[in-house]
């Protein structure tokens, strides 16, 4: 934007610009974008606010649009008695991107709830099928959001580009106002079973599609709100959809019981903690009766140990022969390894809480890699159980943690 204002000052004319190219515009709010979530203008209403003051009619804006965008008070209120006419009823034409004055008053709750007194559709849709709830809640707009709300706009309707509602526009954008606004509002309307399916929902893709995967600020606050640890989306629970050992700590924290639960593929949650490497959830879980079953298999007879010797969150050394756990993504460098002293806790912990290292179905269900590691993991148990520590012999202790 810094650089458009800047063209325009220096005589640039809107007018020239090729129409053509707006068949090849840049999809709103793309996933793509390198940070679509700090991106300054998402739908682009602050581009053309700048382009029309230029040139009145820009890519095909009518008259209300360029009121509403530009326009003083007074000038608004004739373009929107000109738009209704003598019949009453309301003409709004889109422009180039398929955008409509509702869309792009989102950023003016103000004229916006005139448009919707005014018998403008709340569910009018762009190009791309996005509606003007999407909009405002795409820019954080939570008054325009509720004006929408009240004014029936249609929560469960879903964009064509990435099947996105409202609700994930809001997370995936980090305006949790949103968020907290229309939860206040359903709870003085006294609709506290909606308020509580919003956040189930909200912190499910939350989860998901989370960009910065060590940053719970967002799942901690919507648990806050009283978003369900035990949601279950798909037949999939939140430890399912957790991707770092941070994620599933947070989950377990918040009351997550639900270690038995198997989604399509029979993986339990259990299964996903264990390959997240996360051994204070798992320690947790392992002095808590009943409460997981550590020798369950899914449906390639897999269990919980297999999903932790093959996680990527393991680190083999081999010309040490050792086995360490570390932090960090596959493509980027181990941030932390853990000390052999953590490293032999955890080994100590897996020993307790499995029945039987020598895992059943035998070499056939390993590559050649994923066998040595079983064998070096099993070798190192030996090692342990063959010193002369007294873990093995004493009564059981929480193992150390990394």
């Amino acid at each position: 934007m810094d650089m458009l204002a800047t063209l325009l000052n220096f005589g640039l004319d809107p007018e020239h610009f090729d129409s053509s190219l707006f068949v090849a515009w840049p999809q709103s709010c793309d996933p793509g974008w390198l940070a679509e979530d700090l991106a300054p203008d998402p739908m682009f209403i602050e581009f053309f606010r700048a382009c029309l003051q230029k040139q009145p009619g820009f890519a095909g804006c009518d008259d209300l649009t360029d009121a509403v965008l530009t326009g003083e008070e007074s000038e608004f209120e004739t373009a929107l008695c000109r738009a209704r006419g003598e019949c009453g009823f309301l003409r709004m034409f889109p422009n180039a991107l398929g955008q409509t004055a509702t869309h792009l008053s989102v950023s003016s709750p103000g004229r916006l709830r005139k448009l919707l007194e005014a018998g403008a559709d709340p569910d009018c849709v762009d190009r791309a099928g996005l509606t003007p709830l999407m909009y405002a809640a795409a820019y954080g707009e939570h008054q325009s959001v509720l004006h929408l709300v009240e004014f029936q706009a249609t929560w469960g309707l879903q964009e064509r580009l990435y099947g996105r509602n409202f609700l994930d526009y809001a997370i995936r954008r980090r305006h949790m106002k949103v968020i907290e606004s229309l939860i206040d509002w359903l709870g003085e309307a006294g609709d506290h079973g909606t308020a509580s399916e919003v956040l189930d929902h909200c912190i499910a893709y939350c989860i998901v599609q989370c960009n910065d995967h060590y940053d719970t600020t967002i799942p901690h606050r919507l648990f806050e709100l009283g978003a369900d640890a035990d949601t279950i989306v798909n037949r999939r629970t939140l430890m399912h959809l957790a991707t770092t050992s941070k994620m599933s700590q947070l989950i377990m924290k918040k009351n997550f019981t639900l270690f038995h639960s198997r989604d399509d593929s029979g993986k339990t949650a259990l299964m996903q903690v264990a390959n997240l490497v996360d051994a204070n959830t798992l320690t947790t879980v392992a002095s808590q009766e009943q409460a997981a079953d550590f020798n369950a298999q899914d449906a390639r007879g897999k269990t919980a140990l297999h999903y932790l010797l093959r996680s990527r969150y393991l680190h083999v050394d081999y010309n040490k022969d050792e086995i360490k756990h570390r932090f960090g993504f596959e493509f980027a460098p181990p941030i932390c390894e853990v000390t052999i002293d953590c490293y032999k806790g955890w080994l100590r912990w897996c020993d307790r809480n499995f029945v039987k290292l020598d895992i059943k179905g035998g070499r056939r269900n390993y590559t050649e890699y994923g066998w040595h590691l079983v064998s070096m993991f099993e070798d190192k148990v030996e090692e342990l159980r063959s010193s002369t520590e007294t873990w093995y012999t004493a009564p059981e202790q929480t193992a150390e943690t990394p």
